[in-house]
């Protein structure tokens, strides 16, 4: 893990100081006069910002001061906003964390049966119309399925039932006065919504994949001869051994759940991590780049290592251990 999250911050810190832009160049307003004078003063306050920010030093130099800022948990300051990068990053993940948690949830705890009984009830009439309408669901693109929910449900042309802001702690005003729970509800409804139906629709087909093709092996047979019943064969026999697509799955839901969804994020107005680091790419704010794109790199690494351990809980075939020779 730490050769390859090494990797990871040395393409992503060398990819953004090669893109196009510079956070040290002067903006409108910040340099007067005119003619000569003013393309002067300006080339002044570029190099001025450039050695207050560390810019004006060699990459690998810049790499190598924000490794030793990083052993401390110091992810330095935003170029743009001014503040502490935790500080920022903090905010921004309990928004994400409040969406993503839920959607992941309601994900599994739908698609996991739902692939289950459709491999089960394999070419039946549940097996197909499920099949069509979940492929149909995938492709669906979620800017226009948030576009549709925020114009029949959110006060567009039809319905006003949903909010489509996401909710502001310091405003009195709520869109279900009677109840603060209720108004937390509405607020996640068509966000967690779009973001459910995606991971949804993936999920189901790969936990029918899974179990479609451990139920065709010798011990789900060897199960059935000896009189188990028809509900013990299928979860506690095939649908561990069935799970692992979905566990391997698990290693790219992590970083989903840290660096957001910029375009769900942008639409229903959600400070998250997504936005956060969409809006430092365009200002090329590199403190919070690196700070999210190490974070998201982190928990991928995570992930695959925490589904590495559970391929031994689900599948005890599966070692780890050097075999003898």
């Amino acid at each position: 893990m730490i050769p390859t999250l090494f990797g990871i911050t040395v393409i992503t810190f060398t990819l953004i100081r090669l893109a196009p832009g510079d956070p040290s160049a002067p903006k409108v307003g910040e340099v007067g006069g005119g003619g000569l004078d003013r393309a002067a003063f300006a080339r002044e306050v570029q190099e001025a910002k450039k050695k207050l920010l560390g810019l004006d030093k060699p990459i690998p130099v810049q790499y190598l001061n924000w490794c030793k800022r990083l052993v401390t948990f110091d992810l330095g300051e935003s170029y743009s906003k001014r503040r502490p990068v935790g500080e920022l990053i903090g905010e921004s993940l309990v928004n994400t964390l409040r969406l993503d948690l839920i959607a992941i949830f309601l994900a599994y705890v739908i698609a996991v049966p739902l692939g289950i009984f459709s491999a089960t009830h394999r070419y039946s009439i549940w097996d197909r119309v499920s099949t069509v309408f979940l492929f149909i669901l995938y492709s669906l693109p979620t800017f226009w399925v948030a576009s549709l929910m925020i114009i029949f449900l959110g006060g567009g042309d039809f319905l006003d039932i949903f909010p489509i802001s996401w909710l502001s702690c310091n405003s009195p005003e709520r869109h279900f006065p009677y109840s603060v729970g209720l108004d937390w509800l509405g607020h996640f409804v068509l966000p967690v919504a779009c973001l459910t139906y995606p991971v949804l629709a993936a999920l189901s087909r790969y936990s029918r994949a899974g179990m479609m093709e451990v139920i065709r092996q010798d011990f789900i047979r060897t199960a059935r001869a000896k009189g188990l019943s028809e509900k013990v064969v299928i979860f506690k026999h095939a649908a561990r051994n069935g799970m692992i697509p979905i566990l391997t799955l698990l290693a790219t839901m992590l970083p989903v759940m840290v660096s957001g969804s910029v375009i769900i994020e942008y639409i229903f107005s959600i400070n998250g991590m997504g936005k956060l680091m969409f809006d430092a790419v365009m200002e090329r704010d590199y403190p919070i780049v690196m700070a999210v794109s190490s974070l998201s790199a982190v928990m991928t690494l995570f992930g695959i290592l925490m589904s590495d351990f559970l391929y031994v809980f689900v599948d005890p075939r599966i070692s780890f251990e050097k075999l003898e020779t």
